[in-house]
């Protein structure tokens, strides 16, 4: 923690048997503002802040000091005269050794860039403390001298569905740039993701609806020291933002698998009200719940209509089966969503898939409740849809049974009609004159001899498209036969095309699903998505070829950690690349240039989970081919 003080005594605290290695400064009651008796988060990871994106951030300032001497802790302005704190940060002080400065910005700068204002009262909570080494209640509110008038306030959060696992949020102050490193003169900001209190609670122990945890999952970003009692902040779906915790404590900083712990806005939210007169968020009613313990009871092969109240809201259904078999799932509407099947465990049997409707399935080999989360397309994402699932039971021995699969191995649902690039039933861009072929994987699952007959074309663009491979006419039991489809665009445009062939599957005959691609008769084809939208699947271990077409040209490419390994992401070549890595949410994670040569290479240890890895010239003037690699 960044402390401005004279006297500060370093102290270790022990957490679940894990010490928290964020200082903890004792101040005597002659010094100033406070003592932190926890581990405080700090901005690791992250980037300047845009000047003026945030006029109701505060810092905290022992009064008689510059701001770059006396700034200790962060806070918020959600009121004219009222400040959101940590009650860590104020802990053993009175309001008449304490300043604010709301706006700060730049703390070398007269005022911090903001303006400068005498605290009057200090509130903290009243049931704040420590238990078994967890801070609990660590809010507090500070009445200012005089309003702020020429600030909008932060408005707090309105819903519980804005701070559930996985939704995107921000953290910002002026603390440490790594653990127990230098702290920062500028306002910094860093991205994180809401982390669920269970998966928290394997780190601390003892967290409850209090607490809200965040971070990513491979660490290297986090909110550390001297960043106590800022904000952490979600978007409120209107290019704003909400005040949705405080920053509380945090073992290390931005350690793998380690988030920090935030103190709920929205638990205090009645408190703050009583106190201040703020008024309290109002409550958003949800059709159903959000989680895979609240997750509403769905019926199979039964429509349901559903709809996102607010951003940020996933809406869960329960689905259960009596064996093993395949869970499929059609979204309906124009919400653009996404989709993803999830164990009873929470974890994801699928990649999230949709935008704007999805179409997916699982095979499962047990009987049980799986579940089927909906979530928008983009964090501000609200509206009515429609939803159906249905389960097609693993049929008994002595029958045959036929998987249809596409690129790297991606189940292609038996009347499917939404194709996307990573089944490869989505050709991409090409243009017009040029030759995309896509092979196809049928599988016989089953215990008898599969019959497959010639595959077919038909539909508006079946002249651009052609079988330039069919399948054997028998697939045994266990094995695999494989088709080609070509894509040879004769004119600009969209082309749709619908693929059956007739087969002695039960129900699955005849097999039909949809291709798609998009000519174009100039040069602006890609070989590769330019977003992580559209990003071209690759194997682990695998390799790809691609090409900088143009200037400004960016390859996106998507591949999958089954389990936690030390992956290397390189490329070989003669021209002079550049790879930045994402994570699951196109969160960044990392970025390599080359070292003594043209290519670039990454090395990190990634959990489980899908990530990105882009691809670009070094400068605007490269294009040319290269082959990227990923191996562990």
């Amino acid at each position: 923690m960044k402390n401005a003080f004279n006297t500060v005594q370093q102290a270790a605290l022990t957490v679940a048997g894990a010490v928290l290695l964020h200082s903890t400064a004792s101040l005597a009651p002659a010094q100033c503002c406070g003592r932190v008796s926890q581990n405080q988060p700090r901005i690791v990871g992250g980037s300047t802040a845009a000047r003026g994106a945030y006029p109701w951030m505060t810092a905290l300032i022992e009064r008689g000091q510059t701001p770059q001497a006396g700034q200790f802790c962060g806070g918020a302005l959600i009121a004219p005269q009222w400040v959101l704190t940590a009650g860590h940060c104020v802990e053993g002080t009175t309001a008449a050794r304490l300043d604010v400065i709301v706006g700060s910005y730049n703390l070398t700068e007269t005022n911090g860039g903001g303006q400068r204002i005498q605290v009057t009262q200090i509130i903290s909570h009243p049931s704040f403390g420590e238990v078994n080494g967890i801070l609990s209640n660590d809010v507090a509110l500070l009445k200012l001298a005089t309003p702020v008038t020429n600030v909008a306030a932060i408005r707090l959060v309105d819903s519980p569905a804005r701070i559930a696992a996985g939704m995107p949020c921000r953290g910002m102050g002026f603390g440490t740039t790594s653990e127990d490193g230098p702290t920062s003169n500028i306002l910094l900001q860093v991205d994180l993701s809401f982390i669920g209190l269970t998966e928290a609670n394997q780190v601390y122990g003892g967290l409850s609806d209090a607490h809200v945890a965040a971070g990513v999952a491979g660490g290297g970003r986090d909110t550390c020291q001297g960043d106590s009692g800022g904000p952490l902040i979600v978007s409120d779906g209107s290019g704003g933002w909400m005040h949705a915790g405080v920053v509380s404590f945090g073992d290390g900083c931005a350690r793998p698998g380690v988030p920090g712990v935030y103190a709920s806005t929205l638990k205090y939210a009645a408190w703050i009200n009583q106190q201040t007169g703020v008024q309290p968020p109002p409550v958003v009613t949800d059709d159903f719940g959000n989680t895979v313990a609240a997750a509403a009871a769905g019926t199979l092969g039964t429509a349901i209509s559903g709809k996102l109240e607010a951003a940020g809201d996933i809406d869960v259904f329960k689905f259960t089966v009596t064996g093993p078999g395949t869970l499929n799932a059609a979204s309906t509407g124009t919400t653009a969503l996404n989709g993803q099947w999830l164990n009873s465990a929470g974890a994801a049997l699928t990649a999230q898939t949709g935008a704007p409707n999805f179409t997916l399935g699982t095979a499962v080999t047990t009987a049980g409740s799986y579940y089927l989360a909906v979530k928008g397309a983009a964090a501000t994402t609200t509206g009515a849809y429609g939803v159906t699932a249905s389960f097609a039971a693993t049929p008994p021995a002595g029958t045959p049974e036929i998987d249809l699969a596409g690129l790297n191995s991606t189940a292609i649902p038996d009347g499917d009609t939404a194709p996307t690039a990573a089944k490869g039933t989505d050709f991409g861009t090409a243009k017009a004159g040029a030759s995309v072929s896509r092979t196809f994987t049928i599988k016989n699952t089953g215990a008898a001899t599969l019959n497959v007959g010639t595959v077919q074309l038909s539909g508006a663009g079946a002249a651009q498209f052609a079988v330039s491979v069919q399948p054997a006419s028998t697939v045994a039991a266990g094995r695999t036969a494989t088709f080609t489809l070509t894509w040879s665009p004769k004119a600009a445009g969209t082309h749709v095309a619908d693929v059956s062939f007739v087969t002695n599957d039960a129900d699955e005959n005849p097999t039909n699903f949809r291709i798609t691609g998009a000519a174009t008769a100039d040069a602006a084809a890609d070989d590769h998505g330019n977003t992580i939208a559209l990003a071209t699947i690759v194997a682990l271990p695998g390799t790809r070829a691609g090409v900088i077409e143009k200037s400004g040209d960016v390859d996106f490419f998507k591949f999958t950690v089954a389990a936690t390994a030390t992956v290397t992401i390189k490329t070989t070549g003669s021209i002079d690349t550049y790879g930045t890595l994402y994570n699951a949410t196109g969160g960044y994670l990392t970025e390599a240039d080359d070292s003594t040569d043209l290519n670039f290479s990454i090395h990190r240890k990634l959990a489980p989970g899908v990530y990105y890895i882009a691809v670009d010239g070094y400068d605007s003037k490269v294009t040319g081919a290269y082959t990227l690699q990923i191996v562990k």
